[in-house]
């Protein structure tokens, strides 16, 4: 059960010494034992289990706030916990994504007027579905013109070539997982995000341990570094923005700093030959 995994990862890794509590008896796995849980958060032992085998029927907002704190989770682990429990506690039908996304124009006009910037824009599932020509151009290992919906949590996970493409590809692999952990947590009865979800357990040993760990903590940064074919290492500030109008869409930015020796590569980058564009404004990768 997806609560009672959470809760128990996060107890386990936090010390009686973290969490300002002496430690008693012989304790035979690491981390916070139930009952400590539960008196940190001042309800009993028993209303705790209950709530970590997922019987949350009558259980206020304000104790799960409580247990929270408790285990000193962050704000993303927090917004996890939240959507967790909505959905056992049946308050919020869960958000269905659309089987197919469509990137609004204007913000495919936006990305193809900006030269300096390398834009991609992802689905919640990770589908990476449009981009600007320099976008193509950095993203080129993933965007196989022969998959019209390259995902790029299967190119981190299923494709070799994806550990020479991320230098730090524990990062990514941790901020790839931690994603479709969260939005797994938004959307769980989401076919197509579950069939993904399921491969890559089933394929990948790598996301087998960050999935069961409940690793939702994102490592995505303000800066990634590639290891680009065409250009060997580069090093890029990062920026993603919500599109607002289209649910669950994100525009991945990647650019340099004029003075930034990146920014110099980026413009060669940029007249590489980029894959071929198809559709209005290349929106589609299946070329």
């Amino acid at each position: 059960m997806a609560m009672r995994d959470f809760l128990m990862s996060r107890r386990a890794r936090l010390t009686p010494e973290a969490a300002g509590i002496a430690a008693q008896g012989r304790r035979r796995v690491p981390g916070l034992r139930r009952e400590e849980v539960a008196e940190l958060a001042g309800v009993s032992t028993e209303y705790y289990v209950q709530i970590e085998r997922g019987r949350l029927h009558g259980i206020s907002g304000e104790v799960l706030d409580r247990i929270a704190v408790a285990l000193q989770l962050c704000e993303v682990e927090c917004q996890h916990f939240a959507n967790l429990a909505r959905n056992l506690r049946g308050t919020r039908v869960a958000r269905p994504l659309p089987l197919e996304f469509r990137v609004p124009p204007g913000i495919q006009t936006l990305m193809d007027l900006s030269s300096r910037t390398a834009s991609v824009v992802m689905t919640p599932r990770l589908e990476l579905i449009a981009s600007n020509r320099l976008g193509r151009a950095l993203f080129a290992p993933i965007l196989d013109p022969r998959d019209p919906k390259p995902n790029l949590a299967a190119f981190v996970f299923l494709d070799e070539r994806s550990r020479q493409f991320f230098t730090v590809w524990e990062a990514a692999a941790d901020s790839t997982a931690a994603l479709l952990l969260l939005e797994w947590g938004r959307s769980p009865h989401d076919p197509l995000l579950g069939a993904l979800i399921d491969r890559l357990r089933e394929q990948s040993s790598e996301f087998e341990r960050r999935w069961t760990a409940h690793a939702v903590v994102s490592n995505i940064r303000d800066a990634q570094r590639f290891q680009h074919p065409e250009l060997g290492d580069l090093d890029l500030q990062f920026e993603t923005l919500e599109i607002p109008s289209s649910q669950g869409l994100v525009m991945l930015n990647f650019f340099a700093a004029p003075d930034d020796p990146a920014a110099e590569q980026l413009r060669r980058l940029g007249t590489t030959k980029a894959p071929a564009e198809a559709g209005a404004g290349g929106a589609d990768f299946g070329i």
